[in-house]
């Protein structure tokens, strides 16, 4: 019986660990009240895999994630959003501004640009993609990606909004290398919890 419960937990373990490199690091975003452009904590690894877990509130202009780097480095950003039929209507869209970047930005940009800056909006995919993250067991519609280089080395920021102002949950995942071990794997139950959360609250 000891033996058979161990082998099921093993096996348990290899799914979970199976599942993390499709799940990229979960990082989730509050949603206390921080005004209608919340900036949140600088990315200093953007070729490091990892998932942001928002929700834009109706009439929230944006929410901006800093990001540090370097020339050269691998520009790599995903827009999803959950397929429920509910959130057909939620169009979020997603902008690349920094230095050198060589892009007309939308007109209605919640975020000004600064000396120097361009902006890169992600290119919407026609038809959108779809995508089921397997660790998570979510399925999502998949609106747009970009992919590229940083053209220069310095702050840029990824900005998250929504035209319509409807309001809703969304994943922007950032870079492509996996990074996870046993405290991951250790901690996935909870990490799972926190995404059913995030996805029906």
């Amino acid at each position: 019986m000891m033996a058979a419960f161990l082998v099921l937990l093993t096996l348990s373990f290899w799914l979970a660990l199976e599942g993390m490199a499709e799940a990229h690091s979960p990082v989730f975003l509050s949603t206390g009240p921080q005004g209608p452009v919340r900036f949140w904590r600088e990315v200093r690894d953007p070729e490091r895999a990892q998932a942001f877990y928002g929700r834009l509130s109706a009439g929230q202009a944006a929410d901006v994630i800093p990001i540090q780097a370097n020339q050269g480095q691998t520009i790599y950003l995903r827009l999803l959003v959950p397929g429920a039929r509910s959130l057909a209507g939620f169009q979020p869209s997603v902008v690349l501004v920094g230095p050198q970047l060589e892009g007309v930005a939308p007109l209605d940009l919640p975020v000004p640009l600064g000396p120097g800056e361009g902006a890169l909006p992600i290119p919407a995919m026609d038809p959108p993609g779809t995508s089921y993250e397997p660790f998570t067991q979510v399925r999502y519609r998949v609106p747009g990606m970009l992919q590229g280089t940083y053209p220069a080395t310095g702050h840029y920021k990824m900005v998250i909004y929504d035209p319509a102002c409807q309001g809703g949950p969304y994943t922007a995942a950032l870079g492509r290398r996996e990074r996870f071990g046993l405290l991951d794997m250790l901690t996935f139950p909870l990490v799972w919890t926190r995404v059913r959360v995030w996805l029906w609250k």
